[in-house]
């Protein structure tokens, strides 16, 4: 019995960095969902920046290589989504201009935020091919030049008669149960990324590029593999927004959006899921306090007028004490730890038998017959 139990808390001990991150996620989302329209929109917005936000972790996290072009995938996946799901009978008038497999095609919600994701992780393994074998700062600025390269190439599309890539009529059919899915969905998927041998030797050559090369690991193709599958992260993330929002043009895929993820990502501690979670959650409620106070609303009784732009000022001064303070971020690069009390707990030892007298007597050394 007692050996069942302790392989049991075992298991769980192994798997609590996801299992402890979903409950937490879990109660806080439904615990926040159903009080008004308004909070719930926030609170959908929040676990799309939460995809993103593990998404980014996977490649960021665990190579060790910043990236600003993780957004670029988020557009994608909007687009691709947003174009296959636009009613029939508006396609039309919405999207004259675009390729006749999206005029004469649509796809249910799902579908469509799968095959976009898909498509955005199909670009990402293409454009990594030559990315990845960059190193440090050579690729942090390779990603920036992708960011650059989608935003003028949706800025300058006009799928219907507005420029901008503006798309709108995209059904918001979200709601906070959806979202909270697919946000459980990222966090395993990242975790079991963490656990594999893929994930172990990125941040091999994260922790130490030259060793990693000396014992066989192929450095690029590992961080091609993570870049893939954040990009899969950012396009499924990019679909949902769509979906969230209803109309969306290239600006919301641009430099506002990179800063805050990467932001939420530093925030609370970039080599960690815990941290990932713990920044997406902490930067979401400051930012809606925030906005609450520019648009002269009330947060609990409380008051204030703040001017345009403040979120930003404040978000930016956060994220500089932090730098300061706590380089590896709030959690220190920790995953969530493991309760002291509960069915979670970690496992305590029995006591160590004694060992009989006679027993003991036994084992002291003889001496020596001569003969």
């Amino acid at each position: 019995m007692y050996t069942a139990q302790l392989a049991t808390r075992r298991l769980t001990g192994r798997i609590w960095p996801a299992l402890g991150l979903c409950i937490g996620v879990s109660a806080v989302s439904l615990a926040l969902a159903g009080h008004s329209p308004g909070l719930d929109q926030v609170l959908i917005i929040a676990l799309v920046n939460l995809i993103m936000v593990v998404g980014l972790s996977v490649f960021v996290g665990n190579s060790g290589v910043v990236s600003f072009g993780q957004v670029s995938f988020m557009a994608i996946g909007a687009y691709i989504c947003g174009m296959f799901t636009i009613p029939q009978i508006a396609k039309g008038v919405i999207i004259p201009n675009a390729p006749a497999v999206f005029q004469n095609t649509t796809l249910a919600t799902t579908v469509a935020v799968l095959l976009g994701g898909a498509v955005a992780a199909i670009v990402a393994y293409i454009v990594s091919i030559p990315l990845m074998r960059l190193t440090g700062i050579g690729a942090s600025i390779g990603t920036l030049a992708l960011l650059l390269i989608v935003h003028t190439f949706f800025a300058n599309w006009k799928p219907g008669s507005s420029g901008g890539g503006n798309l709108t009529r995209v059904p918001t059919d979200t709601n906070v149960n959806m979202m909270l899915g697919w946000a459980l969905i990222a966090i395993i998927v990242a975790f079991l990324y963490q656990q594999t041998r893929f994930g172990l030797r990125v941040r091999a050559a994260r922790e130490d590029e030259v060793a990693a090369r000396a014992v066989g690991i192929n450095v690029a193709r590992e961080r091609r593999l993570a870049f893939t599958l954040s990009a899969l992260m950012f396009g499924i993330a990019g679909g949902l927004y769509g979906h969230s929002v209803g109309s969306f043009s290239a600006n919301d895929f641009f430099l506002s959006v990179t800063f805050i993820t990467l932001a939420m990502l530093v925030f609370g501690g970039s080599r960690s899921l815990f941290g990932a979670v713990a920044g997406t959650a902490a930067i979401s409620a400051v930012s809606y306090v925030i906005e609450q106070w520019q648009g002269g609303g009330d947060v609990l009784g409380l008051s204030i007028s703040l001017p345009a732009g403040t979120r930003e000022l404040v978000v930016a001064a956060v994220l500089i004490l932090v730098l300061l303070l706590r380089p590896d971020g709030i959690t220190g690069g920790r995953e969530l730890p493991r309760p002291r009390n509960g069915p979670f707990r970690r496992p305590r030892l029995g006591p160590v038998a004694s060992v009989p007298p006679t027993t003991a007597a036994s084992t002291q050394s003889r001496p020596v017959q001569h003969s």
